[in-house]
């Protein structure tokens, strides 16, 4: 098992410390979180040949020259002959402009960490009860793994959770136009369009089941196979891949249809909302919303799982919202009941920061022996 920076601990201490502080009734500051939000974009936006993609989107930037400004915006209008650049074009235009300022590669990283973290740290903090518990929850694959490793996910993942905002004050415009840019930097954005629809059809519990079960049933039958031009249109391989791949082969590997923790953790999902479904649809705020997103994304899990790209890029927008479901139902539930889910929030915290200590500190450089950062000293 390998430390991970002083850096990286000292903010998890805090959030630990502060998330029982907000468990307890007390109050914490905006401010407070904003502060360990910046924080956080230092540590992420300035590190230096850290993350597992590092070299792949170093290599995006070095080349970014060769793509003028002309075919980067065609690229994106439907049915031109413009080549297609291989890359979503928004965050290539990025590059390019950083490029032609003359300034550095982690002015890219800096905007990437400057971008999603704000836009999920005041998406957390003006809709749920418990942020920095939220905050805290996704302290390994909100901060070191997307931010830190999937950079245009993690971009596009923070204005998808922003826009959600757009899609409880059922402002359509405005949540395609989020839509429409988040798609600039990954394209697996468009699959959550039909989401401003979707939150509002009525599930109960029997309907759940039979979806997430029918699902499981499709699993071995690799039915993506027959949308592989749709699918790959929006979750499509490109140079970033292997890295990512590289990630995640501890949690994402298939042999023969095995089931491993990431099929356990949906079930529980699963389980916590058929168990919670009528007490939270009627007390907790937008429960329904978070609770469709949810099973939607469970079941896209399980149909796609035989495939490690798709169920883990496609599946990863729709369940962010599932420790926001969780987080929030505390506040309408018992006090047994809270305390039970308040524990079993801090196990998955816990058993995160160990995997991801275990298997992927080392080997994204973010251990304590391997971290390095421009403005810090190592």
């Amino acid at each position: 098992m390998d430390i991970l920076p002083l850096y990286f601990l000292v903010i998890f201490i805090i959030l630990l410390f502060l998330s029982f502080q907000e468990y307890s009734g007390g109050y914490i500051h905006p401010g407070i979180l904003y502060t360990i939000c910046f924080f956080q974009i230092i540590l992420i936006g300035f590190r230096n040949e850290v993350g597992p993609d590092y070299g792949s989107y170093r290599g995006i930037f070095d080349y970014s020259y060769l793509n003028d400004y002309s075919k980067i915006f065609l690229s994106n209008v439907p049915f031109s002959n413009t080549p297609k650049l291989g890359i979503e074009w928004i965050y290539v235009l990025m590059n390019r402009v950083v490029f032609d300022l003359g300034l550095p590669f982690y002015v890219v990283t800096l905007l990437v960490a400057t971008i999603s973290l704000t836009l999920f740290y005041t998406f957390l903090i003006k809709n749920s009860d418990y942020p920095t518990l939220l905050i805290l929850i996704g302290f390994i694959p909100g901060m070191l793994i997307s931010t830190g490793g999937q950079m245009r996910q993690a971009i596009a993942g923070g204005i998808m959770f922003y826009s959600f905002i757009f899609i409880k004050e059922r402002n359509l415009l405005k949540y395609f136009l989020c839509v429409f840019l988040a798609a600039g930097f990954h394209t697996s954005a468009w699959a959550t369009l039909p989401l401003y629809w979707l939150v509002r059809i009525p599930l109960n519990r029997f309907l759940i089941f039979a979806l997430v079960l029918g699902s499981m049933i499709l699993s071995p039958f690799k039915i993506y196979e027959q949308l592989g031009v749709f699918l790959n249109a929006v979750a499509g391989g490109t140079s970033i891949s292997d890295g990512v791949n590289g990630y995640m082969d501890e949690q994402y590997a298939r042999i023969n249809g095995g089931f491993g923790i990431p099929e356990m953790l949906m079930v529980l999902y699963t389980c916590f909302i058929l168990y919670f479904n009528d007490k939270l649809e009627e007390k907790s705020p937008y429960y329904e919303y978070y609770r469709n997103v949810t099973i939607i994304g469970i079941c896209a899990f399980f149909i796609l799982r035989e495939n490690p790209i798709l169920s883990s890029r496609l599946v990863g927008v729709f369940m962010g919202f599932v420790m926001l479901l969780i987080a929030n139902s505390m506040s309408v539930v018992s006090k047994i009941e809270r305390r039970f889910i308040f524990s079993g929030l801090l196990f998955i915290v816990f058993f995160n920061f160990i995997i991801f200590s275990i298997f992927n500190a080392k080997k994204a450089n973010y251990s304590i022996d391997t971290y390095k950062n421009f403005v810090l000293p190592n």
